[in-house]
């Protein structure tokens, strides 16, 4: 085995890759090629593979392995959500064509973390391949394909150099897929019942931070979840968001955008790491006095006082005699802000308040005591008492009830168990779910597709004790079941 220099040194491969197989091209792409700077060590025992300026480590580090010990290497990249920094212009015989491709590096860990800084034509110094992928791709797209690096091939265009001692190798892209999209936002837990969001899916010009996501709260997210969204105009913060964090190196965020607003709502008492300081392209809006216009005051942003809104927010739909919680939000105006909370039946003309009227309170409760539709008035007034009011409209239901039944609960091995699905309440329309075990394992199994049929029959084929279930799921996908024990004898 030759002995190996430390730092690789690359020249240009070319490689087209049709139908998942490569053809050799010359030292400029034509069309449908993929322009690719390489160059390895006649001894290669793997590499990784990054996206522009090294963003897909965050995806999970994809890092090539020969896993059938015949010399090729290869890596499966699936990347949920292609942003739109990472498409660049192609060029064509080093004309640019207009049209954007996504680019990605081969590299055998020992370039210097950076994307294509020491380029000059055709050749790199950095031990970095520069591939790109020749088919349509869109910001948002969710996209798999394979990597590969061919140690058996070497490009026929490119004879190694002994003196450098590189080989340029066989490389390209296969099998690319187009898949469903993903969650627009991904996120970690705290541990203290909050999360925080890390990964950004989207491809909003105007994105929103959840105050909450699968009914949890968000407690902070870091703006680099939006490093290379390019189409991006504003983010709005959710109420009850207490932090946000910015990148501790590398290049500043939102650097390349023209202009951003940020929307920063009172609980946001934390701007650390710098997400938008001395950036003349960034305006941000909230409450006058808040933590979010010292912050720009601070930091050489111009800030905007928003007017007063009413953001309260209350459920759609409630049962007979469960509390229905009223939740009143004010952001902007002149703090110090208080509140009204009302109701009444849709039918009455008469407000109910809840608590005092215009008091610092700003949550409370009613039990509804009939299925009909109620409504909701929340009035905000901000320190100059200037008002904003909301309205909403509650169809309060009756409970849902599962009322299915079963034929026994005493059978013989092969006799027919049959349970029948009915149910009451809730919202008409009502699909029903079986499943069955024995009764001493922990896991159910589907006794028919769900939601696909009312009523099924269940053979047992052992003499032991059986668990039945029936789920209802009403038109408002409102759910209840119901389990049934079944002793099976010989």
């Amino acid at each position: 085995m030759s002995k190996v220099l430390k730092k690789v040194f690359s020249v240009a491969l070319c490689v087209a890759v049709v139908g998942g197989t490569a053809v050799a091209l010359p030292a400029v792409a034509k069309d449908g090629g993929i322009v690719a700077n390489a160059g390895y060590a006649t001894d290669f025992y793997g590499g990784y593979v990054v996206g522009p300026w090294c963003e897909w480590t965050s995806y999970g580090g994809y890092y090539m392995t020969d896993d059938n010990s015949d010399g090729v290497y290869e890596a499966v990249i699936d990347i949920p959500s292609v942003k739109s920094g990472w498409l660049t212009e192609w060029r064509k015989e080093e004309v640019l064509t207009g049209e954007k491709r996504l680019q990605f590096k081969i590299t055998d860990g020992s370039w210097d973390n950076s994307w294509g800084a020491i380029e000059y034509g055709f050749r790199t110094y950095n031990s970095q391949t520069n591939l790109a992928i020749m088919e349509d791709i869109h910001p948002g797209d969710h996209i798999r394909f394979t990597v590969f690096l061919d140690t058996t091939k070497i490009d026929p265009g490119c004879d190694p150099d002994e003196e450098l001692n590189y080989v340029t190798y066989w490389t390209g892209y296969k099998d690319l897929e187009f898949l469903p999209p993903v969650s627009k936002y991904e996120y970690s837990e705290c541990g203290d019942g909050t999360i925080y969001i890390n990964r950004y899916n989207g491809v909003d010009t105007d994105a929103v931070i959840p105050a909450e996501i699968d009914g949890k709260p968000v407690s902070y997210f870091r703006t680099d979840i939006f490093s290379d969204c390019l189409e991006l105009k504003s983010i709005s913060v959710s109420y009850g968001i207490k932090k946000i964090i910015g990148k501790t190196s590398g290049y500043p965020d939102f650097r390349d955008l023209s202009s951003l607003k940020v929307i920063i709502p009172e609980t946001v008492t934390s701007i650390i790491d710098f997400p938008f300081s001395d950036n003349e392209k960034i305006t941000i809006y909230g409450t006058k006095g808040s933590y979010a216009e010292e912050y720009a005051k601070d930091n050489n942003i111009k800030f905007v006082a928003m007017s007063l809104k009413n953001n309260s927010v209350v459920p759609t739909t409630a049962e007979v005699g469960k509390p229905i919680t009223l939740n009143a939000i004010a952001e902007g105006g002149t703090p110090d802000y208080t509140y009204a909370l009302m109701y009444k039946k849709s039918t009455s003309s008469t407000w109910l308040k809840i608590g005092k009227k215009y008091g610092t309170q700003n949550t409370g409760s009613f039990k509804p005591t009939k299925a009909v539709k109620y409504d909701i008035m929340i009035n905000v007034k901000d320190g100059t008492g200037k008002i904003k009011s909301k309205t909403f409209t509650v169809d309060v239901k009756t409970p849902l009830k599962n009322k299915t039944t079963i034929n026994t609960n005493t059978v013989k091995v092969g006799e027919k168990i049959v349970l029948k699905g009915t149910a009451s309440g809730g919202t008409v329309g009502y699909k029903y779910a079986f499943y069955y075990k024995k009764s001493k394992n922990s896991d159910w199994l589907e006794l028919v597709e769900p939601y696909t049929t009312k009523s099924i029959a269940f053979k047992p084929k052992s003499a032991t004790s059986y668990d039945l279930k029936s789920v209802v799921k009403d038109a408002s996908g409102r759910t209840t079941e119901k389990i049934f024990t079944v002793n099976v004898t010989k």
